[in-house]
């Protein structure tokens, strides 16, 4: 029988200790997956081109522990340390070594997996196009399928200046693919509210940047959004937002980014207190020259191409440049 002496025992658990320090701190500092990734290029390790599935859309959104890579199809997602045997292992069969990967994704894609410690594991769908694994360093992101295949994209942040519409404000983009069930899932349970009325926040970011209006708000979309007649019909129907900022709500808005010269907005009602009214189920608006050119009053989902999908994907509308929504 061996017996492990005192020394002995404590001199295991500093070696596990430090061991699980630096797996921690190798998850601590991954860089952050989430936000809007926009589809740069594609490629296969031997050249097989045959082998690339085209994915379902041109941009994917991670927010919280989930990639979103079309309106059907979300996959979860995990941090775990980086390794090149673990993740690559088909390549290792095929004599492929780390300086060799990392030579072809730098040549191909400008992508350095040397500076990588975290990736990120993606379960297994089949909606997925076989992905597997997710990196990033700084504003790039790099997806492995099927250990040979290669999807790199480039992290979409937009800050808009709004000179053109009468406006120094300037005013952060709320990125496409806009999805307005991730946004009341996710951002709008964060928005916080003082005496019930939503409050301007960065906690959605970099996925989301939700505005509010006011009476006081001095920029010219904020004052369209506040003071635009939303009602079709029975202004009864909403009880205040035929014009809500003048019967004092306080609509929270997004801006998406422009098609060309026409800024889209996504309008929604937050409002506290709203046991004694109808909720306004929220509009898309088109603006143009200062003044607002259409509203769209559907909760689909607007992609990169200005198109509106539902849920199954089916396109619904389109924003035209005039700044018509079009019905398919």
């Amino acid at each position: 029988m061996i017996r492990v002496t005192k020394e002995a025992r404590k001199h295991r658990w500093k070696v596990v200790v430090v061991a699980l320090s630096f797996w921690s701190a190798g998850i601590a500092h991954a860089e952050t997956v989430e936000g809007t990734w926009k589809f740069a290029s594609s490629g296969e390790y031997f050249g097989d081109k045959n082998l690339i599935t085209p994915l379902a859309t041109q941009a994917v959104q991670a927010t919280d522990d989930k990639l979103v890579l079309s309106p059907s199809c979300a996959v979860r997602f995990r941090a775990e340390p980086y390794a090149y045997s673990m993740v690559f292992q088909g390549l290792l069969r095929e004599k492929v070594r780390a300086d060799q990967l990392n030579k072809y994704l730098g040549d191909k894609f400008g992508f350095d997996l040397r500076d990588v410690k975290t990736g990120y594991k993606v379960e297994k769908s089949q909606c997925a196009n076989g992905l597997q694994e997710v990196f990033v360093v700084g504003d790039d992101m790099l997806a492995v399928a099927s250990n040979t295949i290669f999807y790199a994209f480039k992290r979409d942040g937009i800050v808009q200046k709004l000179a053109n519409l009468g406006s120094d404000f300037t005013q952060k983009i709320t990125p496409l693919p806009f999805d307005l069930n991730t946004f009341q899932m996710r951002c709008a349970p964060a928005i916080n509210r003082i005496k019930g009325v939503p409050q301007t926040t960065d906690k959605c970011a970099p996925v989301f940047y939700p505005y509010v209006t006011s009476k006081n708000d001095k920029d010219i979309i904020g004052k369209l959004v506040g003071h635009h007649h939303y009602l079709k019909g029975d202004p009864k129907n909403y009880n205040g937002y035929d014009d809500p900022v003048s019967n004092n709500f306080h609509p929270v808005y997004m801006l998406l980014p422009p098609l060309k010269d026409i800024t889209l907005v996504r309008v929604e009602d937050l409002e506290g207190g709203a046991e004694d009214r109808d909720i306004f189920s929220g509009a898309y608006l088109s603006i143009k020259n200062g003044a607002v050119v259409d509203q769209l009053d559907d909760g689909c989902r607007f992609l990169s191409d200005y198109s509106c999908v539902n849920d199954r994907g089916t396109k619904m509308y389109r924003l035209a440049e005039s700044g018509k929504f079009i019905k398919y």
